[in-house]
């Protein structure tokens, strides 16, 4: 397909994101008070530049925060979760909501793996926040533990929702 009209070329995007930042400074006198939030799927990668081009103007790093909780779901059964990020409530440590999202995560994995024969697969990256975690043959008792954890992250979402994003995705078990 024929391109039509090149709207923002790269250095446009570059000034584009440079006017974002110094509003953003100008607006709030400053970054001391200023968290940046990006959407986890799309708005994150323009969230990191314009936070780094706040970085560069004004030589302190701007947090960027979301935990981004998406539920694998087969027939309105959930039969896997994926977690990424951190919240970014507090500094790394005293994070409360990415405490207590950690905490129901890995319960979950545990109680999965020990409280019942399922099957699964797991990736874990301690990094980027990433717990991706989806059984192969779900049983009514992981499906139960697995609607335990949703309302467990739901109760958070509805306390911190500027923190926590919850998709659902169907997905196919092969």
């Amino acid at each position: 397909m024929p391109l039509k009209a090149n709207i923002l070329d790269e250095n446009g995007m570059m000034r584009t994101i440079t006017r974002l930042a110094h509003e953003i400074i100008e607006r709030n006198k400053g970054v001391a008070d200023v968290i940046l939030v990006g959407i986890v799927s799309r708005g994150m990668p323009l969230a990191k530049m314009i936070a780094t081009r706040i970085a560069e103007i004004e030589k302190v790093e701007v947090p960027l925060v979301a935990i981004d909780i998406t539920f694998y779901t087969l027939d309105d059964t959930i039969t896997g979760v994926r977690v990424s990020g951190h919240a970014g409530y507090d500094d790394s440590g005293k994070d409360i909501v990415c405490s207590a999202v950690s905490a129901l995560t890995i319960n979950l994995v545990n109680s999965v793996d020990k409280l019942t024969e399922d099957k699964y697969q797991l990736s874990e990256d301690e990094k980027t926040g990433l717990i991706d975690f989806l059984l192969l043959s779900p049983s009514k008792d992981a499906s139960l533990l697995f609607r335990s954890y949703e309302i467990g992250v739901v109760d958070i979402y509805k306390t911190y929702e500027q923190y926590i994003k919850i998709y659902y995705k169907e997905v196919k078990i092969c």
